[in-house]
This record gives C-alpha cells, sequence and structure tokens, in this order.
C-alpha cells in the first residue's frame, strides 16, 4: 500500500485491508440500512459462486470473511471514511429462512445482498452505489430495491447508478431527518456543498498527483469540528508555494517567515478563515475545470505579490478544531435545526 509523501491518503487503486473483528450480516444488523438484492437469470453462467467471489475480490478497499459457498465482505476506504457491505449465500446451501427469498418468473436470487447504511452524509451514496452497479454489470444480475417507489411489488430491475443514488439519498434524507429531531441523535451537520467538495478532493488525490507531477503543493483536507459545532474543510497552506484546495475550503492553516522588530525571522502558524485570505488573491483564483472541476488553483506569482497584505492578517492561534468521523457527519437537516 502506498502511501503520497507527507500524508495519510493511499494512492494505491486496488487495497484490501485487514478485516475487522466483527461483521454484521446485511439481514442481522441493527443499523438502519439500505438493502440491495441481487437475482440473476434462471440458469445464468456468469453468476456462478466462484464468478462471484472473483468479481468481489477486484473491488479496493475491502476485506472477506468465510468460504466460497458463504461469506461476508466489508468495504471501507479509510480516506474518506466510507463503508458498505456485501453477504453472500450460495442459494444450494442456504437455510431454510434464507431461501425464503421472493420469487419472480425468469429469475432467481443470486445469494448476493448489499447493505448501504443510513444516517450517512450523502458522499456515502457517491462512492458505494457505483460499486454495487459494477457488480450487477460484470455478473449480467438485476437488483432489488424495497426502498424505491414500487417496493418489491416492481421485481428486480437493471437500475442506472444514477437511480440507486437517487433511492439511497431519498431514504437517507428521511431516516436521518426523522431519528435526528424524534431521538436527538447527535451528529455534526455541514452545508452538501462541503462535504461532497471535500469527497471529490481526497477521491481524486492519486490523479492529482499524477497531473501536477510535483509541481504544485496538494495538501490533504481535513473535515474537522470548530467549538461552535460547525464544521469546516482545514487545509495546510503556504504562501509561497502554488497551491490546489477543495473550492469549498474553509480554514486554512498558515505557515509564514516574517520580522519582529528588526530580528531575524520568526516562524508563525495558526488558523485563519479562508474567506478572509482568498480574497486577497481573488484576481489570481480561478476553479480549475476538466479534469478536476472541484478545485481552486492558487497560482505562486499571485501569492508573491500579495504577500504583504497577507501578512498582516493575524492568524487564531487558540481555537481548538477537532477532526469528525465520517460515520458521525450528515448533510441532511433535522425537523431540531443543525446540532452538533
Amino acid at each position: 500500500m502506498q502511501a503520497a509523501p507527507g500524508s495519510d491518503v493511499e494512492t494505491a487503486r486496488n487495497i484490501h485491508y485487514n478485516c475487522p473483528t466483527l461483521f454484521h450480516s446485511c439481514r442481522e444488523s441493527s443499523t438502519l440500512s439500505h438493502i440491495l438484492v441481487f437475482y440473476k437469470h434462471a440458469g445464468s453462467a456468469d453468476s456462478t459462486p466462484g464468478r462471484i467471489l472473483e468479481v468481489l475480490d477486484t473491488l479496493p478497499y475491502t476485506c472477506r470473511t468465510g468460504d466460497i459457498g458463504e461469506y461476508n465482505i466489508a468495504y471501507e476506504n479509510r480516506n474518506t471514511g466510507v463503508e458498505f457491505f456485501l453477504e453472500y449465500v450460495d442459494p444450494m446451501k442456504a437455510t431454510e429462512v434464507e431461501a425464503e427469498t421472493r420469487h419472480y418468473q425468469g429469475l432467481e436470487p443470486a445469494g448476493l445482498t448489499a447493505r448501504v447504511d443510513y444516517l450517512r452524509p450523502s458522499f456515502f451514496g457517491l462512492e458505494t452505489l457505483p460499486w454495487v452497479d459494477h457488480i450487477r454489470r460484470e455478473l449480467d444480475l438485476l437488483i432489488l430495491d424495497p426502498q424505491s417507489e414500487g417496493g418489491s411489488a416492481s421485481g428486480p430491475a437493471a437500475y442506472s447508478v444514477d437511480t440507486l443514488i437517487r433511492t439511497w439519498d431519498a431514504g437517507n434524507s428521511r431516516a436521518t431527518s426523522t431519528l435526528r429531531s424524534q431521538e436527538g441523535i447527535e451528529m455534526a451537520v455541514a452545508p452538501r456543498a462541503v462535504l461532497q467538495a471535500w469527497w471529490h478532493y481526497i477521491t481524486a488525490f492519486p490523479d492529482l498527483e499524477a497531473h501536477y507531477h510535483g509541481g504544485v503543493a496538494i495538501p490533504v483536507p481535513k473535515l474537522m469540528k470548530t467549538g461552535r459545532g460547525q464544521v469546516t474543510i482545514l487545509a495546510n497552506w503556504r504562501l509561497s508555494e502554488t497551491t490546489v484546495l477543495p473550492r469549498e475550503v474553509g480554514t486554512l492553516f498558515l505557515e509564514r517567515r516574517r520580522r519582529r522588530f528588526g530580528l531575524l525571522d520568526i516562524l508563525e502558524s495558526g488558523t485563519v478563515r479562508a474567506e478572509k485570505l482568498l480574497p486577497l488573491v481573488r484576481s489570481g483564483l480561478f476553479p480549475r475545470e476538466e479534469p478536476h472541476p472541484h478545485l481552486l488553483y492558487i497560482p505562486e506569482r499571485i501569492l508573491l505579490s500579495e504577500e504583504k497584505a497577507a501578512m498582516r492578517i493575524r492568524l487564531d492561534t487558540r481555537t481548538v478544531l477537532d477532526p469528525v468521523l465520517a460515520t458521525r457527519l450528515t448533510d441532511v437537516e433535522s425537523d431540531r435545526g443543525s446540532k452538533a
């Protein structure tokens, strides 16, 4: 597993982790989840137990427990905090309870079930459901989505990835809003645009390194919670370097050298709200479009010309920012309003 120099963002594409100590069955999980059941065409040779395992083993960020006839797979991207779960039980080996899957004419249960949890930020759906769609296409399967508008009565279908994302997002929004308002579940809340900008940046990190060939500073931004319960994207920024940042960056951690009372340069560091600093370089600041539409690109020449103005900005050395886990984060407002 490769790591970017000076960062904790992995650049390898096909990463498999050591399995966590505990797996929850898709059927037995106590977590409120979106369940998708895979079906195959009767007699299909494209979705044998061995072929299913072969396709699932190509997924990145995964680990597997069990054997070829019955196993669980956990997807856990430690860069983004996103996770989802797959469970396979060979229909020929299924118990009577497991075999109580609804049957449809010309179709058979494939034995494969996917689970994407609710009470999650919207980027969970953006990251996980394209992999669900990948599995469906590779194995020529159909998906039964009981949470869809027609429910189980609609039967299995070759849902597009956009439809899968939209249906999960609707269920996630309802579940999050309802449970946070009725049961007082404590979650940090941030605007959807902020969380998705951070997610796009993190997932594009390997491509950014390849695209800029080391000539540009590419900091690893963090999602942080302020003392007031707000969530902000925090990124390091050295004034003398050309830098790319997430478009919705909220807080910058600066290091700068300045002379005091004619003495030698003194190194200062602290945070500053992006809205205070970025206007100084606004004339040279522009969004990058293809291939990276979610970036702000800040040229060095602009920074140098505005360095005096930047030096006059007071850095905050007292504010405490705490990392926030993706599983304790949402971009869905509850009826009680945002609550950290």
